[in-house]
């Protein structure tokens, strides 16, 4: 099995897939971006995907969810692992100008960034080992950056500081992308996205009573913008249950008849 994800190796996403894999045949590819691991799917060059999706202090990751509504896949698994965040610097470092990193660790540390660098430039980058090959590609002495420790010393970096995030509960949540999903998991999550939503009073209320009335737990609900114009919105919901449920085919029936929507899978629920 080959199993994309969001590269170099040594990345959270790396991490995640190698966590997939474990007691499997297979072997993680590595892509410089959520889109191009879709994308790899899609064109059949990977088996699975896995991207993160919802990290616990800074919320859901956009471009995940963006490409799960612009493609035809299905969720087949969910993974949580902790994050802890490192800073480390070349030997023999001076000043630090820039720190560099993927936003999502960036924001996740920046009150101890500030504290400690409040003079520093916080510069994104693609990834956070990508950052790391960076600063010893330019072997830039002024520059630190944040990511997991163990990247950081296999690239000969120093580390400065370990666990550096605002937060001591840091967790990330990653999906398992493929074609088919797992509905007949024992304990099983749904995920859907709903869309072309009539704007009206009462809308978000009606959809909510579909699993109320029915008594089925969200574990999450969330607004993103649809992108085509302004004031629009899709709702993204996680709710307890497998879509072979009755209750749930039910709910999805009703929520069919208030708006547009897809089903991104039903999959071992993990958390």
């Amino acid at each position: 099995m080959k199993v994309g994800t969001m590269g170099p190796e040594g990345t959270f996403s790396d991490a995640a897939a190698k966590m997939f894999l474990k007691g499997k045949q297979g072997a993680v590819r590595y892509f410089s971006s959520v889109p191009l691991v879709f994308e790899a799917l899609g064109k059949g060059k990977i088996d699975a995907a896995v991207a993160p999706v919802e990290n616990s202090l800074e919320g859901t990751v956009g471009t995940t969810v963006d490409s799960l509504f612009r493609h035809h896949f299905m969720i087949m698994d969910e993974l949580v692992i902790d994050v802890h965040e490192s800073l480390a610097v070349l030997p023999g470092a001076g000043k630090i100008t820039r720190i560099i990193s993927h936003p999502q660790p960036l924001a996740q540390c920046e009150a101890f960034l500030r504290k400690r660098f409040p003079a520093a430039e916080l510069i994104p980058a693609a990834s956070t080992v990508a950052a790391m090959m960076q600063v010893v590609g330019s072997n830039d002495k002024n520059a630190a950056v944040v990511g997991p420790e163990g990247a950081a010393k296999k690239l000969g970096l120093k580390v400065l500081a370990r666990n550096i995030e605002d937060e001591e509960y840091n967790k990330t949540r990653f999906l398992v992308i493929g074609r088919k999903d797992d509905p007949r998991a024992k304990k099983a999550k749904t995920s859907i996205i709903i869309y072309n939503t009539a704007d009206r009073p009462g809308l978000l209320y009606a959809l909510l009573g579909e699993f109320a009335g029915r008594g089925i737990n969200l574990t999450k609900i969330e607004s993103r913008p649809s992108k085509k114009r302004l004031g629009e919105y899709i709702f993204i919901i996680d709710f307890e249950g497998s879509r072979r449920d009755r209750k749930v085919q039910a709910v999805l029936a009703g929520l069919k008849k208030l708006a547009s929507v897809k089903l991104l899978g039903s999959y071992p629920k993990r958390y």
